[in-house]
């Protein structure tokens, strides 16, 4: 229904709360399918009814430290109505529209840079066509 279903949580690294996707490191055994899967439906109470990949590997901030992602794109997602939190999360649901989501981005009301990577990413999967200035 092109609706972007997001959360925001205090992070430590930026002394603020912060709008950004799910996310999560694996647990032995867990693939990044798996942990896209289980971050979205945990953190959100939303289920995914199938992932996109997005690309391969993405890396955070290859300039001091090793910290690969897998960004996905969750579509078809169904509510289950339960987060399912670890216990020092505190996470705030949030859903808008796809143009509103894009408008927060414009207006740097999205700050996370892995959030506003796997947006520009998504957009094709989503029927959203980037036009370039001339």
């Amino acid at each position: 229904d092109r609706n972007v279903v997001a959360v925001r949580q205090f992070r430590y690294g930026a002394n603020k709360i912060i709008v950004e996707f799910p996310g999560g490191n694996p647990k032995p055994g867990q693939s990044s399918v798996d942990v896209a899967l289980a971050e979205c439906e945990d953190e959100t109470g939303y289920k995914a009814g199938d992932l996109v990949s997005l690309y391969p590997q993405i890396y955070f901030e290859p300039a001091f430290m090793v910290a690969p992602y897998h960004p996905y794109l969750a579509r078809n997602c169904t509510p289950t109505g339960v987060q399912k939190l670890d216990e020092e999360e505190y996470l705030e649901v949030l859903m808008v529209s796809l143009p509103e989501w894009l408008e927060m981005i414009r207006l740097g009301e999205v700050e996370d840079s892995k959030t506003i990577a796997i947006t520009f990413l998504a957009l094709r999967h989503l029927g959203v066509e980037l036009q370039l200035p001339k």
